[in-house]
């Protein structure tokens, strides 16, 4: 599906005419409380006057939202009669929308509903107030069911429009800013290397980490401008985009439970993650066959050069020290505890994003790389 991208101008021009193209008479609006300090959001709760769509509002999520959270926005959103949905807002925001959206489509109440999605027929906007989940790029959709992570997917389930308004990140809070830049990054470097990779997943993961890694002096010191802005939301939708293709690896599958059990946010535990286990790919090489050995070299490289790094130690030291720039490269952990949260730790990971991976990884593997990661 081709997905339409519109960049925010003077009075939201571009948005205007999209929306008068769909066109639309009521709009779920989906969104967090970040979007009403914004000229973006103050755009679209005066879309009854502009362009006579009336609005209803649904905010009834929290981060890491559940899925009955989804499910009665669906329920609003076909009580209403809306024939338009937009998401302003982070990644949960985004993955509310979209799996609302989706169950617009079936009856909920049915216990096997999630084995019989249908592809939503509403529009869907997005308008992402972050840059890094790429989730406005993405067909798929987090939520969580009875406490465990729930990926939702749907091949068409991607929203028909995104709007990238740069303006969105002037006031993020710095720590949001670089956890999410850190999002980015995984989702760039492990989409390269993940064995779903394809040419046009490596061309967007490229074209993300290029402006990563040229908007990170000022964007992760926090004295980014308008055109950094602009770059750090392209980066992120190149990345989502990349993941879309090839879906994430070891680093996200390892990544949720640090999140809930030291409350760091995703963005910091993916990074932590993968900045101890690109290493540790590294000196499993010797140990692999030629041709796995040729390709994760080539994939290494590859990340390298989009990194303007000249090695790939460079690239690796590279990314380890943008953690520790962002004061993100260590858990504060009580160590008299460490051995009963590493096996917990280690019997988390995600065995289905493991699929992904192009490397065998053992328990013991998890073991070692979660007690690296713990002793920072």
């Amino acid at each position: 599906m081709k997905q339409q991208l519109i960049f925010a101008d003077k009075d939201y021009a571009s948005l205007t005419a999209y929306l008068q193209s769909v066109p639309a008479k009521r709009a779920l609006l989906v969104h967090g409380s970040s979007m009403l300090h914004l000229e973006g959001g103050q755009y679209l709760l005066q879309l009854p006057e502009k362009l006579g769509i009336d609005i209803v509002e649904f905010t009834d999520f929290e981060p890491n939202p559940d899925i009955q959270s989804a499910i009665a926005g669906a329920a609003l959103c076909r009580a209403r009669g809306c024939d338009l949905i937009i998401a302003c807002g982070g990644g949960s925001a985004m993955d509310v929308a979209k799996c609302i959206r989706l169950f617009c489509e079936v009856d909920t109440s049915k216990p096997d509903f999630l084995q019989n999605l249908r592809p939503g027929t509403l529009p869907l906007v997005a308008i992402p107030t972050t840059a890094g989940t790429g989730s406005e790029a993405t067909h798929f959709a987090v939520v969580y069911q009875d406490g465990r992570k729930l990926s939702v997917t749907e091949p068409d389930n991607i929203p028909q429009a995104v709007v990238l308004d740069a303006a969105v990140l002037v006031n993020l809070p710095l720590r949001q800013k670089r956890a999410t830049y850190l999002d980015a990054m995984c989702h760039a470097i492990e989409s390269y290397w993940s064995v779903h990779a394809s040419a046009e997943s490596r061309v967007y993961a490229r074209e993300a980490l290029r402006l990563l890694c040229a908007a990170k002096s000022s964007y992760l010191q926090g004295k980014a401008d308008m055109a950094v802005n602009m770059a750090m939301l392209l980066a992120a939708h190149y990345a989502g985009k990349a993941i879309n293709i090839s879906k994430t690896t070891a680093a996200h599958a390892m990544c949720y439970k640090l999140t809930s059990l030291f409350g760091v946010p995703h963005g910091q535990a993916a990074a932590l993650c993968l900045s101890h286990l690109w290493p540790y790919m590294q000196s499993k090489l010797p140990t692999v066959d030629a041709p796995k050995q040729r390709q994760l070299q080539e994939s290494f490289a590859g990340i390298a050069a989009a990194m303007d790094c000249g090695s790939v130690q460079e690239a690796i030291a590279a990314f380890q020290q943008m953690l520790k720039d962002c004061a993100m490269d260590t858990l504060d952990f009580p160590s008299e505890e460490k051995d009963d949260v590493i096996a917990e730790l280690a019997g988390s990971v995600n065995v289905q994003r493991l699929q992904n991976h192009p490397l065998h990884l053992a328990t013991e593997d998890f073991t070692y790389l979660y007690r690296a990661i713990l002793e920072g």
